[in-house]
C-alpha cells in the first residue's frame, strides 16, 4: 500500500512539474496594475502591462545559461536578477523586468543561440516600446550569456534604448576548457561573434568584469573599450567569486552608486543628443 501511495505521489508530482509554466518571465514585484509578474501567471504569458509607462525606467535583464542546449531553470539562484536589480527597483518608477529566455541552442553550441538571446531582447524591448516606454528610459541588464547577448543588441542602441549594464559578459565556453570541442568552438565562435558585436556604430554600456572569471577577465573584454573608447566603461575588480560575483559582490555598496549614477547621466546624455538632432 505504501509503495502504491508513494509511486502515485510520484506521479502526481512529475505530472504537476511538467505542467508548470517553464517560462518565468515577468516584473520581479507584486505590484498593483504591473502584468506579468514573474511566477505569478500560468503561461501563455499575458501582455505587459504598467500605470504610467511614459514616466517608467524598466530594466530588462537578461540571466546566464548553464547548458544553451536545455531550457534554463530559471528559479535556480545564479539565474535570478542580482541584488542590485532589487535596490533599483525601491528608485522612484524604475522596475526590473526578468527575461527568462525562451531560446534553446540548434546544435551548434553558441553559434545561433546568442543571436537568438539577443533577437529575444530586442523583441521585449519592442513590447514595452509599443505601450507607451520612452527609449530613453529602457536599459538592458545581463549576466554571463544574458550580458553577451545584450551587447550584440546593440545595433539598436540609441532608438529602442538607452545602454547597458553588463556583468561578467560571456559566450562560448571557459577559457581553458578541458573537452577539445569546447576549445573548438572558443576559438571559433567567439571571435565571430566579436566581429558581429563590433559592427554596432556604438556600444553604450558599463561593464563588470571580473579578475578571477573563468570566462572573461578584464583582459579579455578590452576588444570593446578598444574599439568604443568614449562609451564603454568597464569596472574590473577580484572578490574571488569568480564568475558569479554579481550575486555575490564585494563592491556592492560602490557598485550601486556607479550604476545609479550612470543610469542618470545616460538618461541625461540620451536627451541633450535628441535636441542636439532636433535643432536645424
Amino acid at each position: 500500500m505504501l509503495r502504491h501511495f508513494l509511486t502515485g505521489g510520484l506521479i502526481v508530482f512529475l505530472l504537476a512539474s511538467c505542467m508548470s509554466p517553464r517560462n518565468q518571465s515577468g516584473f520581479i514585484t507584486d505590484l498593483e496594475g504591473f502584468s506579468p509578474v514573474s511566477d505569478q501567471y500560468e503561461l501563455p504569458r499575458p501582455e505587459i502591462q504598467l500605470p504610467n509607462p511614459a514616466e517608467a525606467t524598466i530594466i530588462i535583464f537578461s540571466h546566464g545559461t548553464e547548458n544553451s542546449w536545455k531550457p534554463e531553470k530559471c528559479r535556480t539562484w545564479y539565474v535570478r536578477p542580482p541584488k542590485i536589480a532589487m535596490f533599483l527597483q525601491g528608485k522612484p518608477n524604475t522596475y526590473v523586468y526578468f527575461l527568462c529566455s525562451d531560446v534553446t541552442d540548434t546544435g551548434h553550441s553558441d553559434a545561433r543561440y546568442i543571436f537568438a538571446r539577443s533577437k529575444e531582447i530586442l523583441q521585449t524591448v519592442d513590447q514595452f516600446l509599443a505601450i507607451g516606454v520612452q527609449p530613453k528610459n529602457i536599459f538592458l541588464m545581463g549576466q554571463s550569456a544574458g550580458g553577451w547577448s545584450s551587447l550584440m543588441a546593440m545595433q539598436q542602441v540609441g532608438e529602442k534604448f538607452n545602454a547597458a549594464i553588463i556583468f561578467a559578459p560571456a559566450c562560448c565556453n571557459k577559457r581553458e576548457a578541458k573537452e577539445e570541442k569546447k576549445r573548438k568552438y572558443r576559438k571559433l565562435n567567439r571571435p565571430h561573434q566579436e566581429r558581429e558585436m563590433l559592427k554596432a556604430e556604438r556600444i553604450e554600456a558599463l561593464i563588470f568584469a571580473y579578475e578571477d572569471d573563468e570566462f572573461n577577465r578584464p583582459q579579455d573584454l578590452t576588444f570593446l573599450t578598444e574599439a568604443y573608447p568614449t562609451s564603454v566603461e568597464m569596472i574590473g575588480y577580484h572578490c574571488g567569486e569568480g564568475h558569479f560575483t554579481y550575486q555575490k559582490d564585494c563592491q556592492f555598496a560602490a557598485n550601486k552608486a556607479r550604476i545609479t549614477e550612470y543610469i542618470s547621466d545616460r538618461k541625461q546624455d540620451f536627451i541633450a543628443k535628441q535636441r542636439s538632432v532636433s535643432q536645424p
